[in-house]
């Protein structure tokens, strides 16, 4: 027993150092585009103050080349929102200015095992959100930012993966100028890809298994405040009533008494 309990303690805490090795920011407020970037270059390069001011500046280019249309109507900035969420052409320009290039996906399809071979990584895109994966030493992770840990993704998951994003209506680009990740040599001499998913989808069951505790607690803190509403509203009513009766009883009595 106790050499099974030190075995599993061994491989967890191999698995711990094999994920601080990777650098993945996760999700905080609407700033996944700047996770996604930084998850890229596998380092805090960049932050939402330079990119909001590349959004600015964005904003201000296209009140001049659209200036007497801006002048008939309120201008709303394409490039970032209230919440933080920044557009493609904010990330393209801050990649650029850092020698990272962006290319859309269909100019590389017709390249067999590019994936593997000529890639470093992919920034994808739908709707609101960003999604980074990187290749690192020889293995293939996908660093979304709401992921509990960077994922695994086997050479032929890859392909899969990047398939089912096209088909989910993700926009994928091909990111130039990647350099190796720094991290390669020591991933490639310990990480093991059958450990580490069984590590990794302990945890993901560990982070639903919270999830379901909290959205539970809330269901209950919720049908409580509920329950709580209907009985202040009931004996809100029976006051009424009883205010009613009150009133009731005391007109009865006046017409007796002028009878």
């Amino acid at each position: 027993a106790n050499k099974t309990y030190t075995k599993k303690k061994k491989i967890k805490k191999k698995m711990e150092i094999v994920e601080r090795a990777i650098y993945h920011e996760k999700q905080k407020e609407a700033l996944c585009g700047v996770h996604a970037i930084n998850n890229l270059v596998q380092k805090e390069e960049f932050n939402e103050f330079e990119l909001a001011k590349i959004a600015q500046e964005l904003d201000q280019r296209e009140k001049e080349i659209m200036k007497e249309t801006y002048n008939k109507k309120k201008f709303e900035s394409s490039n970032v929102d209230n919440s933080g969420n920044f557009s493609v052409d904010v990330l393209r320009v801050a990649l650029q200015q850092k020698g990272y290039k962006l290319i859309p996906i269909q100019k590389f399809e017709q390249h067999e095992n590019f994936y593997n071979e000529k890639v470093e990584g992919f920034l994808c895109n739908l709707a609101e959100h960003w999604i980074a994966i990187r290749k690192i030493g020889k293995y293939w992770f996908n660093l979304n930012s709401t992921k509990v840990a960077p994922e695994y993704l086997s050479d032929t998951y890859l392909t899969i993966f990047i398939k089912q994003l096209e088909q989910e209506k993700y926009t994928i680009y091909v990111v130039e100028g990647l350099k190796k990740a720094g991290a390669g040599t020591f991933i490639n001499n310990n990480f093991d890809p059958t450990t580490y998913l069984r590590e990794y989808n302990k945890k993901v069951e560990e982070k639903k298994k919270k999830e379901n505790q909290l959205h539970q607690i809330y269901m209950n803190n919720q049908l409580q405040m509920a329950l709580q509403a209907s009985m202040m509203t009931n004996n809100n009513n029976n006051q009424m009533v009883d205010d009613n009766d009150e009133e009731l009883q005391k007109v009865l009595q006046r017409s007796l008494y002028e009878k």
